[in-house]
Parts: structure tokens; sequence; C-alpha cells
């Protein structure tokens, strides 16, 4: 019985492994969450606000890697000093490691 458990669900978690896109969509989310709580309302921010989401948008689709492990996912960027994990996913839920968007 612990064995049908155990293996029902390996196989739960390696259907529910979240794609690339979800980990891209939830680091965007979490950028313009991070943007928007930082910003004043005025024109200046507005528009360090639109290079910031542009840069970050650039940054995403070329410089994050996607690593599968099958039963579990993450994203990594590349910075001068070593590989920062950005988001780790298991059973459909990506969660975005927030301290680690700030360069």
């Amino acid at each position: 019985m612990r064995l049908l458990l155990f293996i029902l669900i390996l196989g739960l978690a390696l259907y529910s492994n979240p794609q690339f896109s979800q980990h891209q969509e939830a680091v965007r989310t979490e950028i313009r969450n991070q943007t928007t709580e930082k910003t004043q309302d005025n024109l200046a921010s507005k528009l360090g606000q639109l290079i910031n989401r542009g840069a970050s948008q650039l940054a995403i689709e070329t410089l994050m890697t996607y690593d599968n492990y099958y039963l579990a996912s993450m994203t990594r960027i590349q910075t001068e000093n070593h590989d920062r994990v950005l988001s780790v996913g298991i059973f459909g839920q990506v969660w975005v490691l927030s301290n680690e968007l700030t360069f």
C-alpha cells in the first residue's frame, strides 16, 4: 500500500511539474509587484518602471535558464559572481525567491 502511494505521489509530481513558461510568468509577476510597490506616482517613476519592466522582460527571455528535474524544476540566472536561483516549482506551483531578484 505504501509503495502504491509513493508511486502515485511520484506520478503526480512528474505530471504536474511546472513548465518554463510558468516560471517566466511567476518571475514577471513578482518583478511587476516589486516595482509597483517601490515607485511613486509621478512621471519619472512611471518612465523608470517601464524601462525596468522592459529590461527585466529581456533578462527573463534571454538570460534565464530552466532546469527540469522531472519531479521538480527551477530557473536560474547567471550573474557576475555566480548563478542565482530565481524560482522553484513542484506540484504545479512556482515559488519565486524574491530576495534573489535584487541584483
